[in-house]
């Protein structure tokens, strides 16, 4: 069975050596920090709060709150998710159940979170761009 976590590779070593590694608000290194406000259009992001594979949500809230603080004048929409894993927000159109059963089974996520998760972002990724002048 392959490994589910970083760091879980046998004989290798996986896990960065650093303090910013998962880290939402990066102090050590500012140039960590992607800076997203220079981002000259609308944006979109999803998370899942069971997410186990790496602290997604608090990464979303960070990047909102980096777009509010420097008044970022284009919409902006997070919708996290708190039963949904790391395989939430695929978004392949039309096909919310791509990864099958096995859905249920990424890391974090409850039975059926991510599945009900995705069902409901694709929906609300089409208004985003249709009331942002996103979509093309």
């Amino acid at each position: 069975m392959p490994p589910s976590r970083p760091g879980q590779v046998r004989g290798v070593a996986t896990e960065p050596q650093t303090s910013q590694f998962d880290n939402a608000q990066p102090t050590g290194d500012p140039a960590a920090i992607i800076p997203v406000q220079r981002i000259p259009g609308p944006i979109f992001l999803d998370c899942g709060g069971s997410d186990s594979v790496w602290s997604s949500c608090p990464y979303a809230d960070a990047i909102m709150s980096r777009l509010h603080q420097a008044r970022d004048p284009y919409p902006h929409l997070l919708h996290a998710y708190p039963n949904a894993g790391h395989g939430v927000g695929a978004m392949v159109p039309y096909e919310p159940d791509q990864l099958g059963p096995a859905a249920a089974d990424l890391p974090g996520s409850s039975p059926n979170a991510n599945h009900n998760a995705d069902a409901q972002i694709w929906p609300h990724l089409l208004a985003f761009l249709a009331g942002s002048g996103g979509a093309s």
